[in-house]
């Protein structure tokens, strides 16, 4: 018989040459032989534990007696012995002793055990071999990313997005709660793998989103995922999706797992076509504006701007797009115009200024009133800028003569009942009141008193803050539609008032501050009609509601067709107008029989040509009235276009310009009266001063033979000799003046050509040789930059000599003249600037008066005061301009822009 004992060492000797943690238990479960690997893994020694019963060894953990770590192995250890089967246990967790040497206590430690029996020959048992395999940090990470997984799982449930958790092995897949409550599913009909996924994806997007998702799951260097597709609810409608995922890959770069999210965005979606299509409709309302209309974004690019534009400046849209507005504006209003609307993009303010542009063909700049006002979006955020150009050079030039007559306004302001006031000085006193505004605070006494002692109520509401802080920058400041309290009765009851307020600076001759100008109007009635406006606009939803109401309310008539030019819809104002009803009214036939027999076929040919072509419609035409006469209207239409940029409708307006067409003919018969009236008067002047010189010139030389010949006792005969002599010259100066006046009005040089200012200048030195070495003048020229003029000769000529001779005449007693001419090239003109030090002007007095006929403005020299007169003339003729610039004692400068010419 066999030794059992030789059998254990022939056992140890072979557990010794074999990895692997391992222990050699007899069949009472005392430790017999352990591996090296074993005592490593479980911090003991060899001589510590041979022969000891496995659980004195190893006990339980008393902290976490749950585990029943000792139970579980016992019995796994006794079913070998009973069975002689080897067994596998799943993961234990088995704390370990720790050594005092490392502390003390346990460690904690999780194994995967396998029991197996050591049989002899004959099967009986005579050992176990008790091998483990050391996995705790496997199971920490396990349960940590368990612990992270149920924490992911239960934060998707808070939140209202769609989270998902594809397990790419198994295709299974987890929804989180917002699957069932966005889309309507119950939890049992939702699949538990990827096809609950697929089967749902709308068959047009289906097969490139599931070739997307897989291309980045199949492809090693990619983890991130996104795609936006159409996905059914559970009523069989489909919402807009964005979905996010991120792809989980193994050491190998396999994907194992994907994990991503869904954001319903069919609400954004829809917004984003309405948006559209209110970008849409608004550009066709502003293409029907008569003014130039434009929309620029938040960061004050201009977007958009409408054909006016285009048919004032002379250019095209796309041209107009890459100089941009600021290239086309007069360069003085630039620099203002441009820090105003920087200043509106940074506050959100809306903004109105005047400026000018340049109108083709004409070359001429032109004053508009520019406003801009932002569109907001339903956070208060802004999302465009949009504005008007209105065309004010009328109004402006009737502004501007108006100005002439400055006493005159003063004293319409101090009688005028307007809400107007000036206020001076740091401590606020009432220099002005108009009764308008005294009324408006009772007639209480004000004028000399503080603001704060007049209008107490003023202050305690803030208003004289701002009036202190524009005295103090020089900043103006406008506020509309402000509340106000006032005192209106003086009887101490405060009364609410809407208005709007102007806080300019007031500024001396000197450009010193001196106080502050305050306009008040009243917009009462306007506040609290746009309140009650802004209550019926906010129950318009619907966008074709708003559209109507809007072309309900302009004074045009309104019209829209079909991209046929079938007329589908008309406003009030054309049934008013031509008594019949929409219906009637649609089609092509009722159209024509309203229009004049005479305008039929060419409005026809016109409107033919925009359909067609797609252009912009305009023309004026006259249409017949319920009442049978007919008036003018400027028929005018902007097609809409779909995102195929195909026309879906035209939108179109009709302008009454009846009383425009009156003032025209009434202007062109005035104007035809008064070119001959004119034409009268200077061969009336032409004649007068040529009969004229003949009888004073025999006046004069009867004169010199009396006053050579005869003999005067009177004692003053030479003060009345002297004093007639004087006359004589003075009318025969007149008549000389009234025919050169005559003869710049009839312009008879109208030989052109280009002239060298060198050469011109020499020639007029050289006639006045003689006042200039009198006055000893020092005359410098620089005609590099611009050395020709395209002029006629005798004309620039006359300027040159009129401005050098002035110059001259009127110089300073302290100094040497010293006289400057030179010229350059600026935009379409050759600037040539005269500069002296002489006496100079007082352009606060005297600029409207300066180019007036018979104005002088220095009286210690003799002279007629036409010769500005006559410069002006000559160069506005030749459409030029001139500009002055003058300080009193110390001297004039003079700037003649003339036209410039290409040569052939």
């Amino acid at each position: 018989m066999v030794n059992p004992a030789a059998k254990i060492l022939d056992l140890q000797f072979l557990l010794n040459s074999f990895p692997g943690q391992f222990l050699v238990l007899d069949t009472d479960l005392t430790i017999q032989h352990v591996s090296e690997a074993y005592l490593e893994a479980t911090l003991t020694k060899r001589s510590a534990i041979i022969g000891q019963y496995l659980f004195d060894v190893f006990p339980d953990n008393p902290d976490v007696l749950e585990t029943n770590s000792v139970n579980n192995l016992k019995r796994s250890l006794l079913q070998v012995i009973q069975t002689k089967r080897p067994q596998a246990m799943p993961v234990q967790r088995y704390d370990i002793p720790k050594p005092a040497e490392l502390g003390g206590g346990f460690e904690e430690r999780y194994w995967e055990p396998v029991n197996t029996p050591i049989l002899d020959v004959s099967g009986e048992l005579i050992a176990l071999i008790h091998q483990v395999k050391d996995v705790t940090e496997k199971e920490k990470k396990k349960e940590v990313a368990l612990r992270n997984e149920e924490l992911i799982k239960a934060m998707t449930q808070t939140i209202n997005d769609v989270v998902w958790d594809w397990n790419l092995i198994t295709n299974d897949i987890w929804w989180s709660d917002g699957f069932n409550t966005g889309f309507g599913y119950a939890p049992q009909e939702t699949e538990p793998t990827i096809e609950s996924w697929y089967s749902r994806i709308h068959p047009e997007d289906a097969q490139r989103v599931v070739a997307s998702i897989h291309q980045v799951i199949e492809s090693a260097g990619q983890s991130l995922w996104s795609d936006i597709y159409r996905f059914k609810k559970k009523d069989g409608t489909y919402a807009e999706i964005l979905d996010r995922g991120t792809v989980f890959r193994d050491e190998n770069g396999l994907g194992y797992r994907m994990i991503g999210a869904m954001v319903d965005i069919t609400i954004n979606k829809k917004a984003e076509l309405e948006a559209k299509d209110n970008a849409i409709r608004l550009s066709q309302v502003l293409e029907s504006m008569p003014h130039m209309s434009w929309m620029a974004n938040t960061a004050g690019q201009v977007t958009y701007y409408n054909q006016q534009w285009s048919n004032f400046l002379g250019v095209t849209l796309e041209d107009l797009y890459k100089l941009e507005w600021a290239h086309f504006m007069y360069p003085d209003d630039r620099k203002r115009t441009i820090t105003i609307w920087e200043n509106a993009l940074k506050t959100g303010v809306p903004f109105e200024i005047e400026n000018r542009y340049l109108k083709a063909p004409e070359m001429e700049y032109k004053w508009f009133l520019t406003r801009g006002v932002p569109i907001r979006n339903s956070e208060g955020e802004i999302d465009i800028w949009t504005g008007t150009c209105t065309f004010i050079d009328d109004q402006k030039k009737l502004t501007q003569k108006l100005q002439e007559q400055d006493e005159k306004i003063q004293l319409i302001l101090g009688q005028a009942p307007a809400h107007f006031c000036l206020i001076k000085g740091e401590e606020q006193i009432i220099d002005f009141a108009t009764p308008g505004i005294q009324k408006l605070f009772g007639n209480r006494e004000c004028v000399g008193l503080p603001l704060s002692k007049a209008w107490p109520e003023i202050e305690e509401q803030g208003l004289t803050s701002y009036m202190r802080q524009v005295y103090e920058t020089g900043k103006p400041l406008f506020f509309w539609e402000t509340l106000v309290m006032v005192d209106r009765q003086n009887n101490g009851n405060l009364t609410e008032g809407y208005y709007d307020f102007t806080y300019q600076p007031f500024r001396n001759i000197q450009d010193a501050i001196e106080g502050v100008l305050i306009l008040a109007i009243e917009v009462t009635d306007k506040v609290l009609a746009k309140q009650e406006a802004q209550k019926l606009s906010e129950e318009l939803i619907q966008e074709k509601e708003r559209f109507q109401f809007l072309a309900e309310t302009i004074p045009q008539l309104i019209w829209t067709t079909d991209s046929n030019g079938f007329h589908d819809y008309f406003n009030q104002r054309w049934i008013d107008f031509t008594g019949y009803t929409v219906e009637a009214s649609q089609g092509t036939e009722m159209w024509n029989n309203l229009l004049h027999p005479d305008d039929r076929e060419r409005a026809h040919q016109r409107w033919q040509h925009s359909l067609q072509t797609g252009a912009f419609y305009e023309i004026e035409y006259r249409f017949k009235s319920k009442e049978g006469t007919y008036k003018w209207f400027l028929g005018q239409a902007v097609p809409m276009r779909n995102a195929q940029g195909e026309i879906t409708k035209w939108f179109g307006t009709c302008t009454d310009i009846e009383e425009q067409k009156r003032w025209q003919e009434e202007l062109i018969s005035a104007n035809d009266e008064l070119k001959k009236a004119n034409a009268d008067l200077d061969s009336f002047v032409y004649t007068a001063s040529h009969d004229l010189k003949l009888p004073i010139i025999s006046m004069s030389r009867i004169f010199s033979e009396l006053i050579s010949s005869a003999h005067f006792t009177d004692p003053d005969a030479d003060k009345l000799i002297t004093m007639f002599q004087q006359s004589l010259i003075q009318i025969n100066t007149t008549i000389q003046d009234l025919s050169d006046i005559v003869k710049v009005q009839k312009a008879t040089d109208h030989v052109q050509k280009y002239l060298s200012l060198q050469t011109i200048t020499e020639e007029v030195k050289l006639s006045i040789n003689d006042i200039i070495q009198e006055a000893g003048a020092q005359i410098t020229t620089d005609f590099n930059a611009a050395p020709e003029v395209y002029f006629s000769h005798v004309t620039l000529k006359s300027i040159i000599y009129n401005l050098l001779s002035n110059a001259i005449k009127y110089r300073s007693p302290e100094r040497t003249p010293i006289i400057t001419i030179t010229s350059a090239l600026k935009d379409q003109y050759t600037l040539v600037t005269v500069t002296d030090n002489g006496l100079g002007i007082n352009l606060a007095r005297h600029k409207e008066k300066l180019f007036k006929m018979f104005k002088r403005f220095h009286n210690h020299v003799p002279g007629s005061g036409i010769g500005l007169y006559i410069v002006n003339r000559l160069v506005e003729k030749q459409g030029g301009y001139i500009e002055v610039e003058s300080e009193v004692n110390k001297g004039t400068t003079f700037k003649i822009y003339f036209r410039t010419e290409e040569k052939n």
